[in-house]
C-alpha cells in the first residue's frame, strides 16, 4: 500500500492509508442485483404463462357456451323446447351432453388453463342442471295431467255407449272420477268439487246419448243417475228439456207417418172415390188426428189423380 511520509517537529513518523476492500461492500453488492433481474424474469414468465392458460381457457368456454346454448334453446331440437315427457325423459340425457362437452373441450388444454376451464364449466353445468330439472319437473306435471285429461275424456265419451250396460258405466264413472281427483290433487284445486262436477258431466253424456234413441230411454236414465247431477239444478233443467224436445219430435214423427199410411190405406180401398175417401176419415173419432188425416189423404187423392 502506498505511505505518507509526515514530518513534524520532534520526528517523522510513517502511516498507512485504508483503502475500501471487499468486506466493506454492501451485502449482495454483487449477487443481489442478478438474484433481483433473475426474480423479475422467473415472475414475466408466470405471469404470461398465467395469460395464455387464461386464454385457452375464455376459448375454450367460450366454445362451451356456444354449443350449450344450442343443447338448451336451439329452435328446432333444444331442450327447453320440449314438453311433457319428452322434456322429463330428456333432462338427464342432457345433462349429460354438456359434461360429455366439457370433457371434449378440455382435453386438449394445459393442466392450467384446464383448471380454469373447468371451474367456470362447472359453474355453469350446476345452473344448468337445476333449470333443466325444474323444466323436466313442468314437463312431467303436463305428461301426467295430458294422460289424466285423456282418461276422463275417454270415460265422459263412454258414458254415451255404456249407458245400457250397467258394470260397464260404473265402471267408467268411477275410473273417470278417480283421474279427475289425481289431477284436482295435483293442481292444488278442491278434488270433491271437482269430481262431483265429473260425475254431473258423466251422467249428462249418458242422458244424451240415451235420449239421442228415445225420450223414454232418456227419462229412464236420468232417473236412474239423478243423484249425481246435484238436484234438480241447470244440468238437471237441461235434461228435461232435451228430453221434452225428443219427445215433441217423435210425437211429430209418429203422427206424419200415421197420416201418411193411413191416407194412402184409405185411397188404395176407394180407389179414386173422392167422397168415400172423406167419409171414411170424417169417422175417426180424435178430431185432431181427423184433421191431419184428411188433409193428407187429399194430397195422395190429387197426387194419384195426376
Amino acid at each position: 500500500m502506498p505511505t505518507i511520509k509526515q514530518y513534524g517537529p520532534s520526528r517523522v513518523r510513517t502511516e498507512v492509508t485504508r483503502q475500501p476492500t471487499m468486506r466493506d461492500a454492501p451485502a449482495g453488492a454483487f449477487g443481489g442485483a442478478v438474484a433481483q433481474g433473475l426474480g423479475d424474469v422467473a415472475a414475466e414468465y408466470e405471469r404470461v404463462q398465467d395469460d395464455i392458460s387464461t386464454t385457452e381457457s375464455r376459448a375454450a368456454l367460450n366454445s362451451f357456451q356456444k354449443t350449450e346454448m344450442g343443447i338448451l334453446t336451439n329452435p328446432d331440437n333444444g331442450y327447453y323446447n320440449t314438453a311433457g315427457n319428452n322434456a322429463y325423459s330428456g333432462a338427464q340425457p342432457t345433462i349429460k351432453s354438456l359434461s360429455d362437452l366439457k370433457g371434449t373441450l378440455g382435453k386438449g388444454l394445459s393442466s392450467s388453463a384446464r383448471r380454469k376451464f373447468e371451474e367456470a364449466v362447472d359453474k355453469r353445468i350446476a345452473s344448468a342442471s337445476m333449470n333443466i330439472n325444474q323444466h323436466a319437473a313442468r314437463g312431467y306435471k303436463e305428461w301426467k295431467v295430458s294422460g289424466l285429461n285423456d282418461e276422463i275424456q275417454n270415460n265422459i265419451e263412454e258414458a254415451a255407449i255404456s249407458y245400457d250396460n250397467k258394470p260397464q258405466f260404473k265402471r267408467a264413472l268411477e275410473a273417470g272420477a278417480q283421474a279427475v281427483y289425481d289431477k284436482a290433487t295435483l293442481a292444488g284445486l278442491n278434488p270433491k268439487e271437482a269430481t262431483e262436477t265429473y260425475r254431473a258431466e258423466f251422467v249428462k253424456s249418458a242422458v244424451l246419448a240415451a235420449t239421442a234413441t228415445s225420450s223414454a230411454k232418456g227419462e229412464e236414465i236420468l232417473a236412474e243417475h239423478v243423484q249425481h247431477l246435484g238436484g234438480e239444478g241447470p244440468t238437471y233443467k237441461l235434461l228435461k228439456d232435451k228430453i221434452a224436445g225428443k219427445k215433441e219430435a217423435e210425437k211429430t214423427a209418429y203422427e206424419t207417418t200415421d197420416a201418411l199410411v193411413k191416407s194412402m190405406a184409405i185411397n188404395d180401398r176407394h180407389d179414386g172415390d173422392r167422397l168415400a175417401i172423406r167419409d171414411e176419415v170424417n169417422a175417426i173419432a180424435d178430431p185432431v188426428r181427423r184433421e191431419r188425416i184428411m188433409r193428407q189423404s187429399m194430397v195422395e187423392f190429387n197426387r194419384r189423380k195426376t
